[in-house]
C-alpha cells in the first residue's frame, strides 16, 4: 500500500489538512466541527485510494482487498486526528472524550465505508483509470445530498452517510451526541460489514472479477446474510423519519398535530392548543407578516409557514436545534417553541422569512 502514489497522495493530503485545521479556532480539536470537515475532505481520497490499490491487486481475496482498503482509509484518517490530538494540548477542550466519540462516528466511519465504495466500484469496472475517479464522486455526491436534504427540508441537522454529522445552528453550544445519530452510524456499520462480506462472497481472485453466477451459487449463505444486512439499512433509510435520521415536512406537521390557515400564515402547532390560543396564534402571525411586507414593500402573497414547538426538547429532537429560535427564509418557514402572548421572538422570525422574498437576486 505504501508504494501506491494515490495513497501517499493522500496521507500527504490528510497532514496538511490536519495542519490547516489546527490553526483555525473552531477547527483545532477533536469536536464535531472538525470532525464534520474531515468526513467531508478524507471520504473522496480514501474511496480513490481503495479503488486505486483493487486496481493493483486483482489477484488477491476480496476480503483481502476490503480490510486493507479499510484499514489504509483509516490510517489516513489517523493522521489528521493525531495532529489536532497535538493540537488540543495547546488549546482547552471542554469534552475530549466525546469530541474523539465524534471523530469515530463521524469521519472514522465515514472513512471506512468510502473504502467500501471504492473497492467496489473498482471490482465493478474494467477502466483502471476511471475507477479512482468514480469512486471519489461517491462521497462528494452524498455531500451534495445532504445540502439539498439541509436546502430543501425542515430539517436543521444532517446526518451524511460519509460525512457525519452535521448539527444545524452554530449558535447551540456544547453539542451533545443525540441518540438517533448512534443509530444512524450503526447502521452505517452494518452497511460497511454487508458490503465486505458481500464483495468476498463475490470476487474471483483467479480472474480479478465479480462473479455474480458461479461464486454466488457456492456462497448462498453469505449472500443472503449481506443481502439481509443490506435490507436492514435500507430500511432504516426509508423510515428515517421515524428514527430521527432525517425528517419531512409530512412528519413534522404529523408529530405538532394541528394546522391552522390565516390570510398570510400556515401555523403548525400542538395538537392540544386551544381553540382560543390556537386564533391568536394565527392572528400575530397574520399581523407581523402584514406589517413586515408593508415596511418592506413586498408584494408576495404567499403564506408564511410557522412551526411551534411544545418545548424546546421536542424542537431539538425533531429538527435539531433547541434554545435557538430559526428561520429558513428559502423556504419561508420559522420554527419556534411555544411561548406567551404575544409571542416575543415571533415578529423577529417572520422578518427574516418575508426578506427571503425580497432579497433574492
Amino acid at each position: 500500500m505504501v508504494t501506491l502514489l494515490t495513497f501517499r497522495l493522500s496521507v500527504a493530503f490528510a497532514a496538511i489538512v490536519g495542519v490547516a485545521l489546527a490553526f483555525i479556532p473552531l477547527l483545532a480539536v477533536h469536536g464535531v466541527e472538525s470532525a464534520l470537515a474531515l468526513g467531508v475532505l478524507l471520504p473522496p481520497w480514501v474511496a480513490a485510494t481503495a479503488a486505486s490499490y483493487t486496481e493493483r491487486n486483482r489477484d488477491a481475496r476480496g476480503i483481502d482487498l476490503m480490510l486493507r482498503s479499510i484499514g489504509a482509509g483509516l490510517w489516513i484518517w489517523a493522521i489528521p486526528i493525531a495532529v489536532l490530538a497535538l493540537s488540543s494540548l495547546r488549546i482547552r477542550q471542554c469534552t475530549p472524550g466525546e469530541g474523539v466519540a465524534f471523530m469515530v462516528l463521524g469521519p472514522a466511519v465515514g472513512c471506512a465505508l468510502a473504502a467500501c465504495a471504492g473497492v467496489w466500484v473498482a471490482g465493478s469496472t474494467s477502466r483502471p483509470c476511471l475507477s479512482p475517479w468514480l469512486s471519489a464522486t461517491i462521497p462528494l455526491g452524498a455531500a451534495l445530498v445532504g445540502l439539498w436534504a439541509f436546502y430543501a427540508t425542515p430539517t436543521v441537522y444532517v446526518f451524511g452517510a460519509f460525512a457525519g454529522y452535521f448539527p444545524g445552528a452554530i449558535y447551540d453550544d456544547l453539542v451533545q451526541i443525540p441518540t438517533r445519530y448512534l443509530t444512524y452510524r450503526a447502521t452505517m456499520v452494518v452497511a460497511v460489514l454487508a458490503l465486505s462480506v458481500l464483495f468476498d462472497a463475490l470476487w474471483d481472485p483467479s480472474a480479478g472479477t465479480l462473479d455474480l453466477r458461479g461464486r454466488g451459487r457456492r456462497h448462498i449463505g453469505a449472500l443472503l446474510v449481506s443481502a439481509g444486512a443490506l435490507g436492514v439499512v435500507t430500511a432504516s433509510y426509508w423510515h428515517g423519519d421515524h428514527l430521527g435520521h432525517w425528517v419531512s415536512e409530512e412528519y413534522l406537521v404529523e408529530r405538532l398535530g394541528k394546522t391552522e390557515q390565516g390570510r398570510d400564515c400556515v401555523v403548525h402547532m400542538p395538537r392540544e392548543t386551544s381553540p382560543e390560543d390556537a386564533k391568536r396564534l394565527v392572528d400575530d402571525c397574520d399581523f407581523h407578516v402584514e406589517r413586515t411586507r408593508k415596511l418592506v414593500r413586498a408584494t408576495s402573497t404567499k403564506p408564511v409557514t410557522a412551526y411551534f414547538f411544545r418545548s424546546e426538547d421536542e424542537k431539538r429532537d425533531l429538527i435539531g436545534v433547541g434554545r435557538t429560535l430559526i428561520a429558513k427564509p428559502w423556504r419561508g418557514e420559522i420554527y419556534l417553541q411555544m411561548g406567551g402572548w404575544p409571542h416575543p421572538v415571533l415578529g423577529h422570525e417572520i422578518v427574516h422569512a418575508v426578506l427571503g422574498e425580497v432579497g433574492r437576486g
